[in-house]
């Protein structure tokens, strides 16, 4: 895996409220990917999302308050689906915990998520609406 972090997503308990935070008091702009369901930020080299926390335990197949879920994930976005089962793959072999085996998703992408050794859950994702530069970066 290359040393970067692709998104951070923020479960928040009110979707309008923060949007309004980020949004309005900070002055952020969302991007056009941002949708009534889920909210983006573009920032220096990464993607600050916003996603209602029910949907994001949901997404990562656990519940709110339970203690594999912390209320945000960090996300790696790969180049290809392959590399999302290759990143898996070598991470579980190493003893590592796949909380959701990889799969298609709704939005035209391919995910799994890993659990770190703190419960942190980490999504390994690829995303061809991400466009990345040679290092990794979200453009």
């Amino acid at each position: 895996m290359e040393q970067r972090i692709s998104y951070i997503t923020l479960g928040v308990r009110n979707l309008k409220e923060s949007e309004n935070f980020y949004s309005n008091l900070l002055g952020w702009k969302k991007t056009e990917e941002s949708t009534g369901n889920i909210i983006f930020y573009k920032l220096n080299g990464l993607i600050l999302a916003l996603y209602p926390v029910e949907a994001l335990a949901s997404d990562a197949e656990t519940v709110p308050g339970a203690k594999c879920f912390s209320n945000f994930t960090i996300s790696y976005n790969t180049r290809t689906k392959a590399e999302v089962d290759d990143v898996i793959f070598k991470l579980e072999k190493h003893g590592v915990k796949v909380v959701r085996e990889a799969e298609t998703v709704f939005w035209g992408g391919y995910r799994g998520y890993v659990s770190d050794p703190n419960g942190f859950m980490i999504e390994i994702v690829y995303n061809p609406k991400a466009e990345m530069d040679e290092a990794g970066n979200i453009l």
